[in-house]
């Protein structure tokens, strides 16, 4: 090999050396800066289908699958309340909690169909969905077996 080669390469290895080593290493407490939220709108078709499964869901929805977390959230919200408030926070707290689930239950089918959904497409497909009788009969469901638990 020639001499002048072969320092060149010497030198060439250095420098790749020198420059790695001098690398700027981030702090692990330096987190990104996030620009921008990746989300697509779902194709209302979809949303609509989503819908359309939902409303079937409530149809036939079943109460005592949720009756055990009400009640605990019951016992909660009730410790040193009067009678006299137990059906408005029973409304409430039936209202907080199956509100909670049926938008996870929303974003579950979203993500299903399309997932970088849009938070605005959960909110489209729950505006829809009708509780209002659901609720109300959960809410007299809840509260009949509080009394009836608590000798009212």
């Amino acid at each position: 090999m020639k001499p002048h080669l072969k320092w060149s390469f010497i030198l060439f290895f250095m420098s790749l050396l020198l420059t790695g080593c001098a690398a700027v290493v981030e702090s692990a407490d330096e987190v990104p800066e996030v620009l921008e939220v990746i989300e697509e709108p779902t194709e209302e078709t979809s949303l609509e289908r989503i819908l359309k499964t939902l409303k079937a869901e409530v149809r036939v929805f079943d109460v005592v699958e949720h009756h055990d977390a009400i009640q605990e959230l019951l016992e909660l919200k009730m410790d040193g309340k009067a009678k006299e408030e137990l059906e408005e926070i029973v409304a409430g707290t039936v209202q907080s909690h199956m509100d909670a689930f049926l938008k996870k239950r929303i974003e579950t089918f979203l993500a299903h169909e399309n997932p970088l959904y849009a938070k605005s497409d959960v909110l489209w497909v729950f505006d829809r969905l009708s509780t209002k009788e659901l609720y109300r009969f959960m809410t007299l469901y809840e509260k009949a077996f509080y009394e009836q638990k608590k000798g009212w």
